[in-house]
């Protein structure tokens, strides 16, 4: 009888450690998983995505072949030190962003192309699709998010989103960078640098065609041009932010007018303006003339400053075969 009881007893107190034991590892499972699950999310992208699911970095290595947006390796990048090709969007002109991100990669110049994403849509795609392509830089908007719609030429919205340029072109240039500035509707056919060497301030197309020569009548063009960091280019660019910043009207005075009022005057400081040749940087409307076409093949750039509105400027390049399926794919997705 007491051999009975000291087997139970000893039964009992072996079920009751192996219990123990069990919650103990069940706790420690537990823990782990928890603490993976944790660090796991943390290595995620902070972004929220779209409701147009855009990868998060995590994803975004497995970026299509169609998104490809770089041929480069971060040494083809390096070849061209402190310069910059700078430009804006929001989620309204991302496939016309694109159209000139393809046009840019077929030319196999390798530039450090940097995005500023105007609204919150448009930084999670372009974050997703940047990852791991060499050259490619998404920054978020320091000014105060956009609508991510189409923007109509001349509205208020409009003007409140291109008036934000001259701050960004400072941001840039008091870092010592060269900076060119473009505007989404441009299409690259060839490397364009090397019309920007030698000395000057700033270069960009006359849109009243005085090349090769400045003179009162001039009007530039601030959606295509190349600044360099010189000190009159940093006093007149501040200058520029300061006229945005004061001016009461600035939803209604468009920055490229601010810009040709302080050249025409020399105001802070006389720049040294080159004006680019039409020739090889032609303005939309030009570059739609059939004859001129014949006669002018060998285009850097072309930006389609005189097509007015996203639809007729996808119209544009539609026309002129200059839609690459890139631009298509994503806007057949919208």
């Amino acid at each position: 009888m007491m051999g009975k009881n000291r087997l139970k007893m000893l039964f009992l107190v072996v079920t009751v450690v192996a219990c123990f034991m069990c919650g103990f590892q069940v706790g420690r499972v537990k823990q782990v998983t928890k603490r993976f699950t944790v660090e796991d999310t943390g290595a995620l992208d902070p972004v929220s995505p779209s409701p147009r699911a855009v990868p998060t970095r995590r994803t975004a290595a497995k970026t299509s072949p169609t998104t490809r947006l770089s041929d480069c390796t971060v040494e083809d990048v390096r070849k061209r030190p402190g310069v910059i090709v700078l430009t804006t969007t929001n989620t309204g002109f991302l496939d016309i962003l694109l159209n000139l991100l393809e046009s840019i990669k077929r030319t196999g110049v390798c530039p450090n192309v940097t995005i500023i994403a105007e609204d919150p849509q448009a930084y999670a795609f372009l974050l997703g699709i940047s990852s791991g392509q060499p050259g490619l830089n998404v920054l978020k908007t320091s000014s105060g998010f956009m609508t991510p719609q189409k923007l109509m030429f001349g509205t208020k919205v409009y003007k409140e989103l291109v008036n934000k340029r001259a701050e960004y072109l400072l941001s840039f240039l008091e870092k010592g960078l060269e900076v060119m500035f473009t505007d989404t509707d441009t299409f690259w056919f060839r490397d364009p640098f090397p019309y920007f060497q030698g000395d000057f301030d700033v270069a960009m197309l006359d849109e009243f065609m005085n090349y090769p020569e400045r003179n009162p009548t001039s009007r530039f063009c601030a959606g295509l041009t190349y600044f360099k960091p010189t000190e009159r280019t940093l006093r007149f660019v501040r200058e520029w932010v300061l006229r945005m910043k004061r001016d009461k009207k600035r939803q209604r005075t468009p920055d490229q007018d601010v810009m040709n009022n302080m050249l025409l005057h020399d105001q802070p400081v006389h720049m040294e303006v080159r004006s680019l040749n039409p020739s090889f940087f032609p303005k939309g409307r030009l570059f739609n003339n059939n004859e001129w076409r014949r006669e002018n093949n060998n285009t850097a750039a072309m930006h389609s400053s005189s097509i007015f509105g996203h639809d007729k400027k996808v119209a544009y390049f539609k026309e002129l075969n200059m839609w690459l399926p890139i631009a298509s794919n994503f806007a057949n997705k919208l």
